[in-house]
């Protein structure tokens, strides 16, 4: 039976009859532990770091599973405010210990294998600072002082922060007009069926500036495409070529239009991180949301990516073709979107610096 007092990470340990702690997938190394007395009075043990974890485990699992009674009791803050008080103290320390450890341990990893074909473009950005927040929206809070309140996402297999292929797929997508166009037919569409003049004006309002921003969108790509035999016009097309695989051309023997096969899509995959600076992979921030002007902001703390953090970005790309004739090479298409995830950044909270990212190098084949 294990000992609630005893605080261990990283493994699930055996307790030896020495009173040791050993565990994980090398038997010989000692794991991080920390004694939590039944008094609730914290207690300083040395600290040894198991740094084979696997990331995503620690952070989303063990972050959590050793909690004790004592640690998250409700304890009526008025009528025991010294047991209360020394809770709040034991709840920091924990989680220091947590965050700590996942930092330190994510100081160096394994790069994750790329794909292995001459058919795909790899593109290499930089994270600048403040770095980069991705998951947020994953719940990972307990309501405890001191622990990370912001999710993070990481890859099951390899326990590393990434960014999914269909993130980086809706990111590059939004540099395209077709969602401002749908979003504009809906808001006429609720002006049609409005019967107040002033939010009808409204709505119109809003569809002609979605109208205008999609279409600057279409002189902005294909500015960036710097192609003289592409024009504005030829967008919209592309965009369904990349994105949908909605791609028309002639068939030589009917002369009829043909839709290419599923098959033949362009491919987003997964984004890792293959290199880290000297920040590391991982680090802690703040966020503070101010609720009420006249009251003091609660700081919520939560973990990022760190500033000088190496993403491998990788596509599978054809040449997108109309009636036949080459409309955008794939080449062009890896220029493109190098322009687009530099420009508008990737992740959470991009408004306010998060996300931003710089080339490296130039784009090279894997």
């Amino acid at each position: 039976m294990a000992n609630n007092n005893k605080i261990y990470y990283n493994s699930n340990p055996q307790r030896k009859p020495n009173g040791a702690w050993y565990g994980g997938s090398k038997g010989s190394q000692k794991h991080q532990w920390r004694d939590y007395q039944s008094d609730n009075n914290y207690s300083e043990q040395a600290i040894r770091v198991d740094k084979c974890g696997n990331l995503g485990l620690l952070f989303t699992r063990r972050y959590f599973e050793e909690l004790t009674i004592p640690l998250v009791e409700k304890i009526d803050k008025e009528k025991d405010k010294d047991k209360y008080i020394t809770q709040q103290k034991n709840q920091s320390n924990y989680y220091k210990e947590r965050n700590n450890n996942l930092i330190l341990q994510a100081k160096s990893f394994d790069e994750p294998c790329g794909i292995e074909t001459g058919k795909i473009s790899q593109i290499k950005l930089v994270t600048t600072y403040p770095g980069l927040l991705i998951g947020t929206g994953i719940i990972h809070s307990t309501g405890h002082l001191g622990e990370t309140k912001l999710g993070l996402m990481f890859d099951h297999t390899t326990g590393l922060p990434y960014l999914p292929g269909s993130s980086v797929k809706g990111l590059l997508r939004s540099m395209f007009p077709s969602r401002d166009l749908e979003t504009a037919q809906k808001c006429v569409s609720q002006a049609q069926k409005e019967k107040e003049k002033v939010k009808r004006d409204e709505l119109l309002q809003k569809a002609e500036a979605l109208k205008k921003q999609a279409d600057e969108k279409r002189s902005l790509i294909a500015e960036w495409l710097r192609d003289e035999k592409f024009n504005k016009e030829m967008v919209d097309d592309l965009e369904l070529s990349i994105f949908d695989g909605i791609e028309y051309e002639i068939d030589e023997k009917t002369g009829k239009t043909n839709t290419v096969h599923q098959s033949q899509r362009d491919i987003f995959f997964d984004s890792f991180p293959i290199k880290t600076g000297k920040h590391g992979l991982l680090g802690l921030d703040f966020i503070t949301p101010h609720k009420n002007e006249f009251q003091n902001p609660k700081p919520i703390q939560f973990l990022r990516i760190e500033p000088d953090v190496v993403f491998r970005f990788e596509f599978s790309l054809r040449d997108s073709m109309k009636q036949g004739v080459i409309m955008c090479r794939k080449d062009q298409k890896e220029a493109l979107f190098l322009k687009i995830l530099t420009t508008i950044g990737i992740g959470a909270k991009t408004n306010v610096g998060y996300g931003q990212l710089e080339a490296i190098k130039e784009m090279s084949h894997a």
